[in-house]
């Protein structure tokens, strides 16, 4: 068999507020659906209007980012491959559900809301267009936000911050350990 390209690239609007789960394992999964619209003229010359919904899925740190960044309504690019699972129902009936496992996230919008997450580093720093010229160690929320499930400072090509920035979220995050803000092992971070 040759090989295959499984690949999709939507721009829609969030049909719904992200849902975020965990596995049994604690890895994060967050679920969406997107819809995107096209129109046209038809021959006749009436306008017309077609909409599909999309079932999104993000794994791992894209999905603390969508749970956190996205909101109903809002737009946004999404990159991923389609993925079909099936399960069967306790009447013994099988079911199935296509969905877009997303690997890429872009919120679309204005400069100041245009966010890049995903496999490459935003190119401007979220720091930077909010003109923060440190990063507030008392505003424990935000701090979560850039840490991961182990309690470690996500690496700058995760998060979009630049050199500076990183280092004074670096710094942000030990003064708010050292002032119990945050805690200094992992099993508290997500606020269970």
């Amino acid at each position: 068999m040759g090989r295959g390209l499984n690949k999709v690239m939507i721009i829609g609007n969030l049909g719904r507020d992200p849902e975020m789960r965990y596995t049994p394992s604690g890895r994060p999964v967050t679920s969406f659906s997107v819809v995107t619209g096209r129109s046209w003229t038809s021959s006749d010359g009436e306008r017309r209007e077609e909409f599909e919904w999309f079932n999104v899925v993000a794994w791992g740190n894209l999905a603390e980012i969508c749970k956190s960044h996205l909101k109903k309504d809002q737009q946004v690019y999404i990159e991923g491959r389609l993925q079909t699972r099936g399960w069967e129902d306790e009447e013994g009936k099988r079911h199935y559900r296509t969905e877009l496992v997303a690997n890429e996230m872009i919120v679309l919008g204005d400069r100041r809301t245009v966010e890049y997450f995903g496999a490459r580093r935003s190119k401007v720093c979220n720091f930077c267009l909010d003109k923060v010229k440190e990063v507030p160690y008392k505003d424990a929320d935000t701090l979560r936000r850039y840490l991961t499930d182990r309690g470690k400072i996500r690496p700058r090509r995760q998060t979009g911050t630049c050199a500076k920035h990183q280092r004074s979220l670096a710094v942000a995050v030990k003064r708010a350990r050292h002032l119990a803000l945050l805690p200094f092992t992992a099993d508290h971070l997500r606020g269970d």
